[in-house]
């Protein structure tokens, strides 16, 4: 059956669930059927992660979770008294079906304590790359169980590196705090805030679609476009402000490794086409078509440096080029390569600059780099690859 409502917030349910137990309504079956009809068969899953920390399906979770209410019923009778949900749950999980071997007693709030401030992040106070990976999963099951889109907003601080060259790094954090209250301000109580790392923030849109997500974001760009930041007038244009992608599920990818590359590359696209704008993976893909090209390259970043690094590309178009490399580069960073053609049996001298630097925080590989051409061997940024273009690549979507 399809479920129009919204889902309930943890801290909502939780709340409700203790509102249920003052009534000696907890363990009515009927009161949570009413609730699964309002919030969707996740709610059994729900609950019961808020009550034990174990993760179940939904569908597992509504097998347990009515057993559960069965058992604390029979318990009642058998001893004569009230039996509480969460005793009969114990006793459930441990010794009727198995599911838990070593429980400890311990008040459930000073666990959502240390549990807040592990998946937050100190600087801002907004959630962590360690709460990224959950979040994402749950909103992918979701959105499949109930055929429903979910959006990602990647955004990113324009001329950060700069700003924290001229006013140092304190100066730069009480920035990235600002931003986050900005954000936090104007995004939506149901929305998910996270500091992806360094400059970059990822808002992610439960049931959002993509019209929905780039309203979001446009929202979002111009809180801090109108915002005055300390310092700000030594930067291009005078000012700081966010370039944003958009991507939705799962019309540009059905993964969460695969949307949040979507959203990353719609950002480069953005960082591309002059900074402080909203782009959306499906125009980016139309705008820059690219190609894959996987060869070897060396590098190195910065005018002075000398050492050069080892590399590989993995796709190419007339505007830039991505990277697969071990180091992280930082962002805006000028970068000299050397590409290696086989067909020409020669390196591919280009100039470029590291306009976004993106890695999967669910795997363990290479950082990859979004590359901007600003010339080579000719006066076209674009013109030196024209030979590699014809080199065995093969179209991408």
């Amino acid at each position: 059956m399809p479920h129009s409502s919204e889902r309930m917030a943890d801290g909502v349910l939780l709340e409700l669930y203790r509102r249920l137990e003052r009534e000696k309504r907890a363990g009515d079956p009927q009161v949570w059927r009413s609730l699964a009809l309002q919030h969707g068969d996740a709610i059994y899953s729900q609950i019961l992660f808020l009550l034990t920390r174990k993760q179940f399906d939904p569908s597992e979770a509504q097998l347990h979770w009515l057993n559960i209410l069965e058992h604390t019923q029979a318990m009642s009778r058998a001893l004569g008294r009230e039996v509480g949900v969460r005793l009969a749950m114990c006793d459930y999980l441990i010794n009727l079906a198995g599911q838990m071997e070593d429980p400890l007693l311990v008040e459930g709030e000073t666990i959502r304590q240390k549990e807040s401030s592990i998946f937050r992040d100190e600087l801002t106070g907004l959630h962590n790359r360690r709460f990224l990976k959950s979040i994402m999963q749950q909103q992918v099951a979701e959105a499949k169980r109930f055929t429903q889109p979910f959006s990602l907003i990647m955004l990113d601080v324009d001329w950060f590196k700069q700003y924290n060259d001229a006013h140092g790094h304190l100066a730069g954090d009480r920035v990235l705090a600002e931003m986050a209250g900005l954000l936090s301000a104007s995004a939506r109580a149901v929305d998910h805030l996270i500091r992806y790392g360094g400059e970059e923030f990822l808002v992610i849109l439960p049931r959002a679609g993509r019209q929905e997500a780039l309203v979001a974001a446009e929202r979002h760009r111009l809180a801090v476009e109108k915002h005055h930041f300390a310092g700000e007038e030594c930067l291009p244009g005078g000012r700081l402000t966010l370039s944003a992608g958009v991507a939705c599920f799962p019309s540009d990818a059905q993964t969460a490794t695969g949307l949040i590359h979507r959203a990353d590359m719609a950002l480069y696209a953005a960082k591309r086409q002059g900074r402080n704008i909203v782009v959306s993976a499906g125009t980016e893909r139309r705008r820059h078509p690219r190609v894959k090209y996987v060869a070897p390259v060396q590098y190195r970043a910065g005018r002075n440096s000398r050492d050069f690094h080892l590399g590989e590309t993995r796709d190419i178009s007339p505007q830039g080029l991505r990277l697969a490399v071990n180091q992280k580069v930082e962002q805006d960073q000028p970068l000299e390569l050397m590409i290696y053609s086989s067909r020409q049996r020669a390196s591919l001298k280009l100039r470029g600059r590291a306009v976004h630097v993106y890695h999967d925080p669910f795997v363990n590989q290479p950082y990859t780099l979004g590359v901007s051409l600003e010339g080579g061997e000719s006066d076209s940024p674009g013109a030196p690859l024209a030979a590699l273009l014809q080199d065995q690549a093969r179209p991408l979507h």
